[in-house]
C-alpha cells in the first residue's frame, strides 16, 4: 500500500488493480485510499473508474456502520457516566473522530473500553441491561487481575446488529517479558485527556501512552492489518510540532516498552510514511536484536503474515536462554486463571484439553517457517 505515502496514485498498464483492491480491503485501508484520491489533483490520478467506485463504496459503507456504532457507544457511555463508572475509550472510536476526524476512515470491529477492575461487576450490570453477555458468569472482580496474557473480557450481544464490547481493566496484554514491564495504571488514568466523541465528552489516552499502546497493540497482531500502523501515523501527524520526543522516550524506557515503540514507529515509517526523527529511532533501537526479531520485521515490511508469527518476535525479545525458557513455559503452560482468560471461559471449566489445544497450536506455529509469499490477516 505504498500509495498511502506517495504524492501520486498511478501504475503501469499491467498493474493488477483487482489484487490492489483485495489487499487494500485486507489491510482495511480502502476508505483511506478513496479519500486520498479525492484530495489529489485529477491529473495525478490514473486509477481505473471501477476501482475508484469500489473504494468509494467501501468508504460510505464504513461511514454508515461507524455512525451506528457511535450511536450504540453513546448509549453505553451515557449509562457508565450515570452510574459513575470511570472509563477511557480505546482504539477504534477513540481514533475515528478525535484523530482521523472522519468516521468513515477508521473501521471499528468492537467497542474498546478501559475501566478499573474494581468496577467490573457494575459495568457487567450496565452491559447486561443492553443485552450484552460476558463469556462466563462473573462472581468476583478479584479474579480479574493483570496477567501476562489477557486483560479484557469480550461481551457479545445476541442482537446481531450490536457490535461486541471489549472491556479492559489494564493496557498490558500478550507481553514477552512481563516482569520487566512497569506500566503504572494510576498514571494512565491521571494523564488521560478529554476528547469529544460524538455527543459525549469522554476520556482517551494521552499522547505518550496512546502511541506506546498503539505500538504494543499493533505488534500483538503482527502489525497486520496496515490500518494499525496508519493509526500511529495519523496520531503522529495530528500532534506534529507538539511532540516532546524526549518525554516519549523517557516514558517508553521507564515502562519497559521501548522495544514495542521502536518496532511500531519503524514499521509506521517504512510502510505508511510516518514522520519520526531519525535520532528518535536511533535512541530507541535495541542494543541487541535477535534473529527472530529480524525475521519478524522482515516479514512485516514485505507484508507476509502467518498466524502467530509475533510469538517468535516475543521469544527473541527475551535476551537470555533462561528468560526464553521461562517465556516458553509460561506461553505453553500458563496458570489456570490465565488460561481461563485466554480461552474466555470460567476458570472452573478449564480442563486438560484447553492446555493440549494451546500446546498444539504453539507447536504448529513453531514448526511453520516464516512466510515468503502470503498475506492472510
Amino acid at each position: 500500500m505504498r500509495f498511502l505515502s506517495e504524492e501520486k496514485i498511478e501504475a503501469g498498464p499491467d498493474f493488477d488493480w483487482d489484487t490492489f483492491l483485495k489487499e487494500a480491503r485486507q489491510e482495511r485501508v480502502s476508505p483511506l485510499l478513496y479519500k486520498r484520491i479525492c484530495a489529489l489533483d485529477t491529473q495525478n490520478i490514473l486509477v481505473p473508474a471501477r476501482i475508484q467506485q469500489s473504494l468509494k463504496n467501501d468508504y460510505y459503507t464504513q461511514l454508515i456502520n461507524n455512525a451506528e456504532i457511535l450511536r450504540q457507544f453513546e448509549e453505553i457511555g451515557c449509562s457508565f457516566i450515570q452510574e459513575k463508572i470511570p472509563f477511557i475509550l480505546l482504539k477504534g472510536l477513540a481514533l475515528a473522530g478525535p484523530v482521523y476526524q472522519d468516521l468513515g476512515l477508521r473501521s471499528s470491529q468492537d467497542m474498546d473500553i478501559l475501566i478499573n477492575d474494581s468496577d467490573l461487576l457494575r459495568a457487567n450490570q450496565v452491559l447486561g441491561s443492553f443485552g450484552y453477555q460476558a463469556p462466563f458468569p462473573l462472581r468476583d472482580s478479584r479474579q480479574f487481575k493483570t496477567n501476562r496474557y489477557r486483560n479484557a473480557l469480550l461481551y457479545i450481544n445476541r442482537n446481531k446488529n450490536k457490535l461486541p464490547v471489549h472491556i479492559f481493566w489494564h493496557l498490558l496484554n500478550l507481553l514477552p517479558y512481563h516482569k520487566k514491564v512497569n506500566l503504572d495504571m494510576q498514571k494512565v488514568w491521571s494523564q488521560a485527556q478529554k476528547s469529544q466523541v460524538g455527543n459525549l465528552e469522554v476520556y482517551t489516552l494521552d499522547f505518550n501512552h496512546q502511541i506506546i499502546y498503539l505500538s504494543m497493540h499493533a505488534m500483538s497482531h503482527g502489525f497486520f492489518p496496515l490500518i494499525l500502523l496508519v493509526d500511529i501515523k495519523e496520531l503522529l501527524s495530528k500532534q506534529e510540532g507538539r511532540i516532546d520526543w524526549d518525554e516519549l522516550l523517557a516514558k517508553a524506557h521507564s515502562t519497559g516498552l521501548s522495544k514495542h515503540l521502536y518496532y511500531g514507529l519503524s514499521a509506521a515509517v517504512n510502510l505508511t510514511g510516518a514522520r519520526v526523527p531519525l535520532w528518535v529511532l536511533e535512541k530507541l533501537k535495541p542494543k541487541k536484536i535477535s534473529v527472530f526479531e529480524r525475521e519478524f520485521m522482515d516479514s512485516v515490511f514485505k507484508r507476509k503474515y502467518f498466524n502467530g508469527q509475533e510469538f517468535f518476535a516475543y521469544l527473541g525479545m527475551n535476551e537470555t536462554v533462561s528468560d526464553r525458557i521461562s517465556f516458553l513455559a509460561a506461553a505453553f503452560f500458563p496458570a489456570r486463571e490465565e488460561l481461563a482468560l485466554i480461552r474466555q471461559k470460567d476458570v472452573l471449566e478449564v480442563n486438560p484439553l484447553d492446555y493440549f489445544s494451546r500446546f498444539f497450536f504453539g507447536l504448529k506455529c513453531a514448526l511453520k517457517p516464516f512466510p515468503r509469499n502470503n498475506l492472510s490477516k
